[in-house]
Parts: structure tokens; sequence; C-alpha cells
């Protein structure tokens, strides 16, 4: 499952980033590495950006940074924001 799939305001844990050394680097900056946890804030129609929160700071992935974050989600855990 990807960020992609995840639902507005649900949560998961980033499993693996499917990306060379750049991409990881570029996410690993902005605190966004394997096992940690990611809420999806909401995301735009037709592979517009996706907003995420991590550490408690909101930031914008493009669509196809978003398809290469593989997360697990455990049960339905929505939280509120």
């Amino acid at each position: 499952m990807t960020l992609l799939d995840l639902e507005t305001k649900q949560s998961g844990r980033v499993v693996s980033i499917e990306g060379g050394r750049a991409l990881s680097h570029r996410l690993d900056s902005l605190g966004i590495r394997e096992g940690v946890s990611i809420s999806k804030i909401g995301s735009q129609f037709f592979r517009g950006p996706v907003i995420v929160s991590v550490n408690g700071h909101h930031t914008a992935l493009g669509w196809g940074i978003a398809s290469r974050v593989n997360v697990s989600v455990s049960d339905t855990n929505k939280q509120t924001l």
C-alpha cells in the first residue's frame, strides 16, 4: 500500500521507499524515512499533490513521489488532525 492508497486522515508507518539515493535523501530531509509514522491530510484529484503530516509538520508530496512511499496500516485507524 502506498501513500496514495491511504484515506484522508488515515495513518500508517513507512515500510519502504522505492527509489534511488536522491529520492531517499530528499524524503529523509523532510523527516520521511522507514519506520516513521505518517498521516495523510488530503490530496488533489488527477495526480495532484498529496499533503501529509510527519512529526507534526505538514508537507506536500508530488503524486509520483507519494506513489513510491510504501506504508503499512494497522486496522482502520483514523486520526483527527
